[in-house]
């Protein structure tokens, strides 16, 4: 007798399981889907309607709670972030001032390189001038009589008789020497030796 009491105690809970609870679990899960399905927020529904239960409520509002300090920091952070995007921006504008000042400072000086750079060749130009206008001097002493080159060059400076000097043979510069006067003539030797 124990045993079909027993039975009957399983039965009745077995039936109570397969008749009633799997049967609102099933419609439960076909609402979820076709609510989900029309885009309405099950979750949403779930927490109000679970916010009016007694026990349940006070999870909810924990939950709600916590997503609310989860807003409260993220609002934090994006004011955190706005401050050092300002901060960034603004190096970012002296540093951009600073490249300026930078690219003006090449510019300028690729001015100056190119001013003496055309300078260099103009006083090349004017040195291969002199060169050649010494030279053709040269010749005309060397083709002179070297007492009346003599005299010449001794109206003008050592330095200038020098660069004159340089540019003529050394027989001829010896002729003209010769008929130097002494000290004139020493010193310029002296001059040309170094």
């Amino acid at each position: 007798m124990a045993k079909k009491a027993s039975e009957k105690k399983s039965s009745k809970l077995q039936w109570f399981f397969l008749i009633i609870v799997i049967p609102i679990i099933f419609a439960a899960v076909i609402g979820v889907v076709i609510l989900s399905i029309f885009n309405v927020n099950v979750l949403d529904l779930g927490k109000n309607a679970a916010s009016n239960i007694p026990v349940i409520s006070s999870f909810v509002e924990d939950e709600e709670q916590q997503q609310t300090e989860d807003e409260t920091n993220e609002d934090n952070a994006d004011s955190v972030s706005e401050e050092d995007l300002t901060e960034k921006e603004s190096e970012i504008a002296t540093l951009e001032q600073e490249i300026e000042k930078k690219d003006s400072q090449i510019r300028e000086l690729e001015e100056e390189l190119e001013t003496l750079q055309i300078e260099n060749e103009t006083e090349s130009e004017n040195e291969e001038d002199t060169t050649s206008g010494l030279e053709e001097l040269a010749q005309v002493y060397e083709n002179m009589d070297a007492g009346d080159a003599a005299n010449i060059l001794s109206e003008m400076d050592n330095d200038e008789i020098l660069r004159h000097m340089e540019k003529m043979d050394s027989e001829i510069r010896a002729e003209i020497l010769s008929e130097m006067e002494t000290e004139t003539a020493s010193a310029l030797m002296s001059a040309l030796g170094q």
